[in-house]
């Protein structure tokens, strides 16, 4: 809640805004925080539907995402891929080692930082809101690891060479399981 502010605020940026898209209790509290904000500097929305979120990320250029460290392991927002397909450059707030920063540093799409790291995420977001060549950098290889490795089609072979794969295996020396449809075995 402190970094956003104050790459706003900062003299030495381009002009840039902020869209929050969400509700609850923080994004109250978010709110409430950045009130003295100067108007037209952050804009908060309602959770939106595919319609406008599609929207609103295909007119960004930068997306945050922020990952707890009980998910570490166990989740990617649903969000960063959608931001990726839009071209946008991805700041992600996630522990080191973490899967949404392995998957950022993979496809070198954008920075990470720790989460609590206020200065690192001021610096990281003043640094992609002022230097254009990386920010674009960045963007262009999100979208293009989309393209290449996250695409419905992609992903559909890769699950299908994987599934053949594993039954192969273990049918291997043995009678080869029977798959059920429905109805009681």
């Amino acid at each position: 809640a402190k970094a956003i502010p104050r790459v706003l605020a900062a003299d030495d940026v381009p002009p840039w805004g902020v869209v929050i898209a969400s509700s609850g209790s923080g994004a109250e509290a978010l709110q409430h925080a950045w009130r003295a904000l100067p108007p037209g500097k952050v804009r908060f929305e309602p959770p939106l539907e595919d319609g406008p979120w599609a929207r609103l990320l295909g007119r960004s250029q930068l997306s945050l995402v922020m990952l707890r460290a009980g998910a570490a392991h166990t989740s990617i927002p649903s969000k960063t891929f959608s931001a990726m397909a839009a071209s946008n450059a991805i700041v992600a707030v996630a522990p080191e080692g973490s899967d949404l920063a392995d998957l950022v540093r993979r496809h070198s799409c954008g920075e990470i930082i720790c989460p609590g790291d206020v200065n690192g995420l001021a610096a990281a977001l003043k640094r992609l809101v002022v230097d254009r060549v990386e920010l674009e950098r960045f963007a262009d290889n999100a979208r293009r690891a989309v393209l290449e490795h996250y695409d419905m089609p992609r992903l559909a072979e890769r699950w299908r060479n994987f599934l053949c794969g594993s039954v192969a295996e273990s049918t291997v020396g043995s009678v080869k399981p029977t798959l059920f449809t429905g109805g009681v075995a």
